[in-house]
Order: C-alpha cells, then structure tokens, then sequence
C-alpha cells in the first residue's frame, strides 16, 4: 500500500461528504469518472449494476491521525502518551477496510465509502453553486480500485478479503449459549423478571402451538370491553404499575400507543358495533393492537384476528427487551383458556433456551431489522462487536463468519 492516503484522513473524507449533497470541481469530478471506469471491469452483484469491493489503507503514523500541539493546545490531550493512546484506541488495526458500493443507472450514479453515501450525480445547485475539492480521495479511490483489479485477475483479492478482513467489519453468527457463558450478567438481566415455573409454563404451552394455529376457546362475539379486559390481564401478569383503582379500559388506554383508530367511541358492549368497526376498510393510520407502546420494534402488540372458527387473539413482541413481557401476555391468556397464538414462536423459545444464535453486523450498520443480511437463517438479534478490548478478544474465537460476497470480473475480462 505504500504511500498512499491513510485511513485517518479517508475517514475525515467520509465525514465531510457524508449525505451526499455536494458539487465537486472538475479535477474531482474527472477522478469520480476514472473511479466508475475501473469498476466496470468488474461484474455486477446487484440490481441498478451494483459494484462493491473492500479497499485497504494504512493506519499510518501518529502524525497522520491528528496534530498533538493542536489537540494540546484545545485541551483535548495533555501529553503525547495520552495523543497516541487516543490514535491507536481509533485505529487498533495497522490496516483498516473501507467498504465501497456503487450504483448506476442510466440517469444517476451514487457511491459509498465506509456505508456512507459520498457522491450522488443528481445533485441541485443547492450551495450556490460552490463546487467542492475532493480529488484526492477519488483519486485514492480510483488507485486503490485498480489493485483490486488487478488481485481479481491474479485470483487473490477474494482470498485476501475473507482470510484478512477486520472483524469488525465482518458478518457472522455466535451462538446465545456460548454468549451467555462469556458473559452470564447478559443472561441474568434477560430473566430477571421470568421465574423456572414462568418458563416451564411457556415451554408447556407453546407446545401445543403447531400449524399458526391459536390453542384455546374461541370467541364467538368480540367487544371492545372484552379486548381491554385482555390487555389488562397481560397487564397484571407483567405487574405494570399504578393498575390499581384503573378500569380495564383506562389501564389500556395509560399503556397503549393511543392512536386506536376510533375504537374508543363504539359502545364498549356492543359486538355488532366491534364488528362494523373491525371489518371497517375505511378505518387506518392508527395502532389499536399496539397495546404496550413503544418504538417500532420495541412494541407489543395483542391482535384481535377472525376466522371460520370466531375470533382469536395473536400477542407479538419479538424484540430482546420486551419479549420477556410478551411471554407473560401469552401465558396469561393462555391460562385463562382465550384462543391465543404466539408470532416468532420458535425463534423466542430458542432464545428463551439459549439456543438460538445472534447475528453480528459490521461496526458501521445499526443492528436492527438486519433479517436480510443472514439469508436462510432466522436470527432474532443482532450486534456490532463490543468496543471493549477484553469482551472483544472473548467473544472472537466463538464466531462462525459468513463469507463475503464473492466478486468478479466482468465476463471478457476473465
């Protein structure tokens, strides 16, 4: 890699451009093009003709990481011990991997460096028409891109990627048992709140659960007042606070989302009325199921659903931090005989269990809804690897990777 830009300053790049929303001058627009030029050499691996290759660069010296009088003076560091334990806590790895995508279609190009959009064609003079410099980081790009190039040819580069690529910029699996062996604290506060015969109760249950089916008595005619006297059952069997004095209806209306979609003005004893309301196409943009709110996948939801039988209800809540209470919901209802049914069944049992496994994503993706980074596999969690060093080191020799998508020349090329 030579002397070529060093990791520090391509991630000041990344910064400084991220969003995507500048004009570059000439010189850097040339270098943009000379970048699009070498990927074609390289065959698509996506739809909109995307490319994507892993690109090195050195770690560098202290010097290329920041100015020690600079970050002295601003009273960021107060000696050059504490400047270069700063760089080397950033830039632990001698050599660092920045993640490159493009995409092109016949009326726009847009470009990633290090899961950030860099460069997008269509872009409105928006700035006063002020063009920015940034030829050399294209032109590193553009260099760095042709070695990759030049090692698909010679048959190195994929090898290379997955025998050398950073951990923390790899996809994988641990499994929960090794996990919470690693780290017991995690397991613990996870079942703080669920007793063995709260388990043993689930494990019985969810037996019975087989084919999407609900187990239990169906109901034959649903009211509002019925469904709040449901949620309130889960309620208590979570223990929620201040309950106490609440009808059924006022404790769902302190602890759902709120937006019930007109359900509160229907006579609460009415099931004529819950029909014409449940079957009313008109009726959206609002949450009545999401009875326990919270954010989009940290939510809990106690569906009321309809079939040949009658009507049935469906408790969903798969998320780490609110699955615990959705078990509670669905053991007290199913106490209580209700035609219930539990949605990811299977995937909260194993995690209940120890038994499933957490996906890992990269250090730069956020770890939620990341289903379509583990094709095939059902993964309920995810995680970037942990900052701390020690759990880290840990946590590394217990990872199955996934190995990276393959690229390749283009077909004449080969």
């Amino acid at each position: 890699m030579g002397d070529g830009m060093k990791a520090p300053k391509i991630s000041h790049w990344i910064q400084v451009l991220r969003g995507g929303n500048y004009i570059f001058d000439k010189e850097a627009t040339d270098a943009i093009n000379k970048v699009f030029e070498q990927l074609h050499k390289i065959a698509p691996c996506g739809d909109d003709e995307r490319r994507e290759l892993w690109l090195k660069a050195e770690r560098g010296v202290a010097r290329d990481y920041d100015d020690f009088e600079y970050l002295r003076d601003e009273e960021i560091v107060e000696t050059y011990e504490d400047f270069t334990k700063m760089w080397l806590e950033e830039y632990s790895d001698e050599v660092n991997w920045f993640h490159l995508v493009t995409l092109e279609r016949e009326d726009y190009r847009a470009l990633f460096l290090g899961r950030e959009l860099i460069y997008q064609s269509r872009v409105f003079e928006e700035r006063g028409g002020y063009e920015y410099g940034a030829k050399e980081l294209f032109v590193w790009i553009e260099e760095t891109v042709k070695k990759a190039v030049e090692e698909l040819a010679d048959g190195t580069y994929n090898e290379d990627v997955n025998t050398n690529l950073s951990a923390r910029q790899r996809t994988g699996t641990i499994s929960r048992k090794d996990y919470w062996e690693l780290f017991p604290d995690r397991k613990d506060s996870y079942l703080k709140d669920m007793s063995d015969e709260e388990i043993e109760l689930f494990m019985s249950n969810i037996k019975e659960q087989t084919d999407r089916q609900p187990v239990g008595e169906y109901i034959s005619k649903m009211t509002a007042s019925r469904f709040y006297e449901y949620c309130s059952i889960g309620y208590k069997a979570n223990k929620y606070e201040n309950l106490e004095g609440l009808s059924a209806k006022e404790q769902y209306y302190k602890y759902a989302d709120g937006r019930d979609e007109g359900l509160s003005k229907i006579d609460p004893d009415s099931d004529t009325e819950f029909e014409v309301w449940y079957n009313d196409r008109q009726r959206g943009g609002g949450h009545p199921w999401e009875v326990c709110r919270g954010g989009n996948s940290t939510h809990i939801d106690l569906y009321v659903r309809y079939n040949e039988h009658g009507y049935f209800l469906c408790v969903r809540g798969k998320a780490w931090t609110r699955s615990i209470e959705a078990i509670k919901f669905y053991n007290a209802l199913r106490e209580e005989g209700i035609a219930v049914y539990l949605h990811d069944a299977k995937g909260m049992t194993e995690r209940l269990l120890g038994k499933d496994r957490i996906g890992i994503v990269p250090e730069h993706v956020i770890p939620v809804y990341c289903e379509s980074w583990f094709p095939d596999m059902e993964i309920l969690d995810f995680m970037n690897l942990p900052y701390e060093q020690d759990e880290y080191e840990k946590m590394l020799p217990k990872i199955i990777w996934l190995e990276e998508t393959k690229q390749e020349l283009n077909e004449q090329l080969r």
